[in-house]
């Protein structure tokens, strides 16, 4: 069914290979960013709920009472990255994004960023 579906895209809509790379490009380092802004320890995101397991009970429950601040907290950080240019995502998220994306993708991710800008 999706084999029959992108055999029939690829028969009549056959596109350079450039354009199917940069999707998966494109994908692959959207996939890599959502995970990690997900492993971000704020609630009500995972990366909180990792950190409140390993962090010693007494300061879990203290870190779970800040939880309903979570939300805020994120809002504040997205602005603060896009209006102020503090570079927070930066540091959290492209610079670990890119390097994850060599892991995966190998030397190729650089060329096939050269080849998008």
């Amino acid at each position: 069914s999706a084999a029959f579906v992108v055999g029939l895209f690829i028969r009549y809509f056959l596109l350079p290979w450039q354009i199917y790379t940069q999707i998966l490009l494109y994908l692959l380092l959207m996939n890599l960013g959502l995970g990690l802004f997900n492993l971000i320890p704020i609630p009500p995101l995972d990366g909180s709920h990792i950190l409140e397991n390993i962090l010693p009970p007494k300061t879990a429950e203290k870190f779970r009472s800040l939880g309903r601040y979570g939300p805020i907290v994120i809002i504040l950080v997205v602005l603060l990255d896009n209006y102020a240019h503090t570079g927070i995502l930066n540091a959290i998220l492209i610079y670990p994004m890119f390097h994850l994306g060599h892991l995966f993708a190998g030397d190729n991710l650089w060329r096939l960023l050269s080849l998008l800008r």
